[in-house]
């Protein structure tokens, strides 16, 4: 599994990257420091999208995403952000999770949207 993770901070990476290795050892994990995620999305091909929201133009890089993409994306929000978690939903992600998420339910939440997307390929 490749996972691409979209991040102003190599802190919040190496966070998300831990579960996700420990759930599933093969799993590679691509990250872009900033905002060059399209360039990263199109080169790497991940199987699944994790983008932080702390990012400046995070929303306007979402939209850019499902232009052309409809790969699987959680969006990485802010706890006490209703209006965050609302938008992210809103403008095309698949799911959330909010800042410093337990390692157990973000490995199972890409497990749902993998699941789900993988049976959908032909």
């Amino acid at each position: 599994m490749k996972v691409l993770i979209i991040s102003p901070s190599e802190e919040m990476v190496q966070h998300l990257s831990q579960p996700l290795q420990e759930r599933w050892a093969r799993t590679n994990v691509v990250f872009e420091l900033g905002t060059r995620g399209i360039e990263a999305l199109e080169r790497e091909s991940p199987d699944i999208v994790i983008l932080d929201t702390e990012l400046p133009n995070a929303f306007a890089l979402l939209k850019q995403i499902r232009a052309f993409s409809n790969v699987p994306l959680i969006a990485l929000v802010d706890q006490d952000e209703t209006k965050e978690k609302v938008r992210a939903l809103e403008e095309g992600a698949d799911h959330y999770v909010t800042k410093s998420p337990n390692g157990i339910e973000l490995a199972s939440k890409v497990n749902a949207l993998l699941r789900r997307t993988l049976l959908d390929r032909p």
